[in-house]
């Protein structure tokens, strides 16, 4: 656990010294929590060498990395405030360790699931949830393009575990589809397209907190299609 501490200190060093303070205190007192609380892991050592079983996923995919508690906590305070979050699932696309899926726990979301393709963090997740009495957190071995989502009002949670634009754009079409007749929020970590989400003209940015030129976080909700308005959407009320 030590070494994997000081590998995500070595992640936040070009936050600045007082918020690398700040962010540090708050990701140890999570670790511990939930490591002497709970017993589970939501940090670790891995090594990403063979961290897919398919190599092409490589190019497709990015690592392992998980998200301070310090913007999870920003996220979520937001989410509970501005959205009826009894009404929605919550579901975490690239789930690793669970980090996410078991914050998202202490919020009322109808259930919690999280989506993980590589097999070692998915087992990983699955153990931390042995230790856990949690009955509506499911994790998932899959690639997400491959789920098939229920079209139920869901807040979608991404790290930037896509690296092309293409297969991005892949994957906002399927959710868009798939999602069509329900209210998604999509919350994106370090959106690297945060641009090109607007560009479709079927989200709304709703919250963001940027400090570079694409870290930190984007909330979006999409728009609510009327078909006699042609192809324009309207904002629904969440």
């Amino acid at each position: 656990i030590l070494r994997a501490y000081f590998t995500f200190l070595t992640k936040i060093k070009y936050f600045g010294f007082c918020k690398f303070i700040l962010i540090s205190f708050y990701e140890t007192k999570f670790i511990l929590i939930n490591f002497f609380k709970y017993k589970i892991n939501i940090y670790d050592f891995i090594d990403e060498t063979n961290l897919f079983k398919d190599k092409k996923y490589k190019k497709q995919f990015a690592g392992y990395s998980p998200i301070p508690e310090y913007f999870l906590s920003k996220i979520f305070k937001y989410l509970n405030k501005n959205i009826k979050i009894e009404e929605f699932n919550f579901i975490d696309l690239g789930s690793g360790l669970g980090r996410v899926v078991f914050f998202s726990s202490n919020y009322n979301f109808i259930k919690h699931e999280g989506i993980e393709l590589s097999l070692e963090l998915y087992n990983k997740s699955k153990k931390n949830l042995q230790k856990v009495n949690i009955n509506n957190i499911y994790f998932h071995y899959k690639n997400f393009f491959e789920f098939s989502f229920k079209n139920e009002n869901t807040v979608i949670f991404m790290n930037d575990a896509i690296k092309k634009y293409q297969t991005f754009n892949e994957l906002i079409n399927k959710i868009l589809i798939e999602f069509s007749n329900s209210k998604l929020i999509f919350v994106y970590y370090n959106p690297t397209y945060k641009d090109k989400v607007l560009e479709t003209s079927k989200f709304k940015l709703l919250n963001q907190y940027i400090y570079q030129k694409s870290r930190g976080y984007c909330i979006f909700k999409k728009l609510w299609q009327v078909s006699y308005l042609g192809r324009k959407y309207i904002e629904y009320i969440i």
